[in-house]
């Protein structure tokens, strides 16, 4: 494979058949303000975007497109491709400097107009057929899996990142990010920003960080676990596992038959319709947290309690029924609008 860098005028440049490895030496554009396109065809090509806006198209074979400095589209095109937001590459470790004038036709390029109208992003990170692996790295950036089993991380910014069709594993990372997994049984992990998370249909798993988190698991049996913050967990119509991990969590497992876990920190837990199951931990609750359960049904829902029965007690308070481990003052649990200690107790299986 020959390794080119490339110093030219005009703001199109066209790959060959064969292997290619492109480096644009300089922001190049038919105009100021312009971006630089490179379309690189077939051919397991290597292409490096300069520090200006660039549009690179990988083509149908296995590519590495890094974008370097600016706010570029990087679409890898058909094939396994490995895509990256920002980069560095040292021009000294080309040697070779020669000059290309390509072609100005914009009519050989029919998706040139979202390049001029990306909106707020930096980098466009986009996937076609195949596994790509994208890293947006710096900035605010949007990637598009599409099609096969995709590997999507945002890096440092507030990014939006979006699956396809496959099974497909995304990583908000840095940031207040957005992920959507779409269509699959996807993976997505938010990292340390408060991050939105939209599972879409297939059976999805989504794990917080340590912000405040928005999962939203949609159609199928989705397990949504939350971090360190104070989260928001939505089911959606399947049979969900919904669990709270730390912060003051809000639960809502929606159509089907759910589990839902609070953990430490005050939360609030709705099953909505189905036979949900309740689960709380004693020694998580035992330390002034007290979580509310919105809507028990007692023909239809139980309760599973990590507690010992001995150590534990239920009573009735108004217009709710309190669980209380060990010899604690508060509740560790409450339900409200409910009045039936015998009804609960019945509820209620034990583990340690």
């Amino acid at each position: 494979m020959a390794r080119q860098r490339l110093s030219f005028a005009h703001k199109t440049i066209l790959g060959t058949d064969l292997s290619n490895y492109i480096v644009v030496d300089d922001p190049v554009y038919g105009a100021p303000g312009a971006p630089a396109i490179v379309w690189a065809e077939a051919g397991d090509d290597t292409v490096h975007g300069g520090a200006g806006d660039d549009g690179i198209y990988g083509g149908g074979n296995d590519d590495v497109i890094v974008g370097a400095g600016g706010a570029d589209f990087l679409d890898g095109g058909n094939g396994d491709n490995w895509t990256f937001g920002e980069y560095f590459v040292d021009p000294a470790d080309y040697d070779e400097t020669i000059d290309y004038e390509g072609t100005d036709a914009a009519s050989d390029f029919p998706v040139d107009a979202s390049l001029l109208a990306k909106g707020g992003y930096d980098d466009w990170l986009i996937g076609r057929d195949g596994s790509d692996h994208m890293f947006g790295q710096f900035g605010d950036d949007f990637m598009s899996g599409n099609r096969g089993v995709d590997y999507l991380h945002g890096g440092s910014g507030n990014d939006e990142i979006k699956g396809g069709t496959d099974a497909d594993w995304l990583f908000g990372e840095e940031g207040d990010d957005y992920l959507r997994g779409q269509y699959g049984d996807d993976w997505m992990f938010g990292g340390s920003g408060s991050d939105t998370m939209d599972g879409g249909f297939g059976d999805d798993l989504m794990i917080g960080g340590n912000g405040a988190d928005l999962m939203i698991g949609w159609d199928g049996g989705d397990v949504l676990r939350g971090g360190e913050g104070d989260d928001i967990l939505r089911g959606g119509a399947g049979n969900d596992i919904l669990i709270g991990q730390e912060g003051a969590d809000d639960l809502f497992g929606g159509a089907g038959d759910d589990v839902l876990r609070g953990g430490p920190g005050s939360d609030r837990l709705k099953g909505g319709s189905g036979s949900d199951l309740f689960e709380f931990y004693g020694r998580a609750l035992g330390d002034g947290d007290t979580d509310v359960i919105v809507d028990f049904g007692d023909d239809n829902d139980t309760i599973l309690l990590r507690a010992s029965a001995e150590d534990t007690r239920v009573e009735a308070a108004g217009n709710t029924v309190e669980i209380y481990f060990g010899d604690g003052a508060a509740p560790q649990v409450v339900l409200l609008d409910f009045t039936d200690v015998a009804a609960v107790e019945a509820a209620i299986s034990y583990m340690l």
